[in-house]
């Protein structure tokens, strides 16, 4: 009887910490005259993470104020639309990575509670990843880590549904370990990026604002 009620209540535990976050869990699409895309994302303080190749289909070049071979910032393309607990929201400027799939969001006159994992852990054996484009979020298992093209990714024992690249993977204690990137069409396996890249990009991020700024 001590036993089930302690994995009860830790399952209520975990429960409540990944429900606890959804307030921070954004919407994103980019609207063009050829395409419309739709992604995922979250808010950490002021940033929004998301993937980069939401802007595949965006004219950066229009907006670019450097290199797009690899990152740059660019000003908020139009078309542009952010969503989060259904408030719109409104963005300064956009960082890409596209090594790493990786596009920061800087939002203006928002701050929201730092959910990104601010340390690199041992990886967990399970994690929990969104079901759909709703509220819904499984407990799904963590086959480990792959790498491609020199970028590391987590592999995830589940297969993400079309929509939900972007959409963040929680761990048991309600922060954001990682961001689903792609999938593997053969295995079913679902790719994420994880979050010391997160962390990696935003620092670059960061640094270069510092430099176009200041120097």
């Amino acid at each position: 009887m001590i036993v089930f009620f302690a994995f009860f209540g830790l399952s209520l535990q975990k429960k409540s910490a990944v429900a606890g976050f959804n307030d921070c869990i954004a919407s994103v699409s980019l609207v063009t005259q050829n395409k419309s895309v739709e992604c995922g994302g979250f808010v950490s303080g002021n940033v929004l993470f998301t993937v980069a190749h939401l802007f595949s289909y965006a004219d950066l070049y229009n907006c670019s104020s450097a290199d797009t071979v690899r990152s740059s910032y660019f000003n908020i393309p139009d078309g542009l639309f952010i969503s989060v607990n259904g408030n719109m929201l409104k963005g300064s400027y956009v960082y890409i990575d596209i090594p790493t799939d990786t596009a920061l969001i800087f939002l203006v006159g928002y701050s929201y509670p730092e959910i990104l994992c601010s340390e690199t852990q041992n990886l967990r054996s399970s994690f929990f990843a969104p079901a759909g484009t709703d509220d819904s979020y499984l407990e799904i298992n963590c086959s480990g880590t792959v790498y491609c093209e020199g970028n590391k990714l987590i592999s995830l024992d589940f297969t993400a549904r079309k929509g939900l690249s972007g959409y963040p993977v929680f761990d048991d204690s309600g922060y954001v370990n990682a961001i689903i990137c792609s999938y593997d069409k053969i295995t079913g396996n679902t790719y994420a990026v994880p979050a010391e890249t997160l962390r990696y990009v935003l620092n670059n991020a960061l640094g270069s604002l510092y430099t176009n700024m200041f120097l």
